[in-house]
């Protein structure tokens, strides 16, 4: 069910056997850099567990890399600084071109993404949704700009996995 009480997840996600892994980024103390924690708890009420995991964190790190060797696909939520408040962007991530980056405290989501096809020989699609923030304060909460394309984030991602899902079965 959304925030309104209807479904999200189309019918085609129960009993997939595609497992997807929704990574929500942030810090839920410091205003909407908590955005990706609140999609991701959403996302874990509204999708089947059956077909997707789904993680908070703070930041990215190597162990990442674990959880993502066994999905099928890798969805990275998080807020934006840089862009617009409310503005919402979803990127098709390219593994780096080194893991260079995996010992460093804050990995990239293409760095995880070479660390898994390196030690686990796992290439798979990845994604980025972020979300402009408007306030990184240290506060609890979302501001109005980033509360409000929440539903919208929330459409997106179901239908992302339902389409990745749809692709996976047929190719079976």
């Amino acid at each position: 069910m959304d925030y309104r009480g209807e479904p999200v997840a189309p019918s085609s996600l129960r009993g997939a056997m595609t497992k997807a892994l929704v990574i929500g980024v942030g810090n839920p103390s410091r205003g909407d850099d908590g955005f990706g924690w609140r999609a991701a708890e959403l996302l874990q009420t509204l999708l089947d567990p059956a077909t997707t995991e789904v993680m908070t964190c703070r930041r990215l790190t190597p162990e990442l890399s674990v959880s993502m060797s066994s999905a099928d696909l890798v969805i990275f939520i998080r807020a934006s600084i840089d862009d617009e408040p409310g503005s919402i962007e979803l990127q098709l991530l390219r593994p780096a071109k080194e893991s260079a980056g995996v010992h460093a405290p804050d990995c990239s989501p293409e760095s995880l993404m070479t660390l898994a096809e390196q030690l686990y020989g796992k290439s798979l699609p990845a994604y980025r949704v972020t979300v402009g923030g408007d306030d990184f304060r240290s506060e609890t909460g979302l501001s109005k700009a980033v509360s409000s394309v929440l539903p919208r984030v929330l459409d997106r991602i179901a239908t992302l996995i339902s389409i990745h899902v749809e692709q996976d079965s047929k190719k079976a």
